[in-house]
């Protein structure tokens, strides 16, 4: 069966400080199969159709700091996923953040990081 859901972990990404932001967050396919979905905000891929290309998720607000994601499928049924990121936060260079991301999937799903105390608040957004 090939995964549909891949969390983001604080080792996993690189660039500045603020991309430290993304762990926990998650990428999955939607229920209906349409849409990957960004989760710390829920943020969908355009259309109605699956993306079977690399693709951008719709700019969204995350923890005061607007974020572009993008995502490159995998080829073939994969335990991982990975991309890039930006948001608006300043480096020492006047320039915006960026960086990458390596998303794992397996154990630790969106469900359950939900009945974690704390966690439960997560905001939603489409693109």
């Amino acid at each position: 069966m090939p995964n549909n859901d891949w969390k983001i972990r604080r080792g996993d990404v690189k660039g500045g400080p603020t991309g430290n932001m993304l762990d926990g967050c998650e990428i999955r396919k939607s229920l209906d199969g349409k849409a990957y979905e960004f989760i710390a905000v829920l943020s969908r891929t355009d259309g109605d159709d699956l993306p079977i290309d690399d693709f951008k998720f719709l700019p969204f607000a995350y923890r005061d700091l607007i974020w572009d994601v993008r995502a490159n499928i995998p080829k073939e049924p994969s335990t991982q996923i990975d991309g890039t990121w930006t948001n608006n936060a300043k480096s020492s260079l006047m320039e915006d953040e960026s960086g990458t991301y390596t998303a794992q999937s397996g154990p630790g799903t969106y469900e359950e990081e939900c009945t974690v105390e704390g966690k439960e608040d997560a905001a939603s957004a489409s693109a």
